[in-house]
């Protein structure tokens, strides 16, 4: 989690705490440099591709996530149940953040971003 802001960090523990589901945070999901970045856009699993428009895992303000239920998955479901956590969290911290699974023009279900 090195280059994480501490406030993400912070909530990530909490959301731990809260979430039904188990869940970890894959190894490029969190600080992600340029080319990593471009890498995610080019796959389709970003909006953003790390040069024109940053995305702000490049920032440290991001984090995704996956599910664990005996092993990694990104079932609707479960992601559901983690960024319950999440919001269930930022609320207790009152640390705003916004979740890719609101988004109208591209969802993303396990983004977690600061505001």
């Amino acid at each position: 989690m090195e280059g994480i802001d501490k406030k993400l960090i912070k909530l990530a523990h909490l959301a731990l705490k809260y979430s039904r589901v188990d869940f970890g945070i894959p190894s490029a999901g969190g600080l992600r440099d340029e080319l990593t970045q471009h890498q995610f856009f080019l796959n389709g699993k970003s909006q953003c591709d790390g040069r024109h428009k940053k995305s702000k895992h490049q920032f440290g303000k991001a984090l995704d996530f996956f599910a664990y239920v005996g092993k990694v998955t990104y079932e609707r479901c479960y992601m559901l149940e983690v960024a319950i956590a999440f919001l269930k969290a930022s609320r207790e911290l009152d640390i705003q953040i916004d979740w890719g699974g609101f988004w109208n023009n591209f969802e993303d279900l396990p983004h977690i971003e600061l505001i």
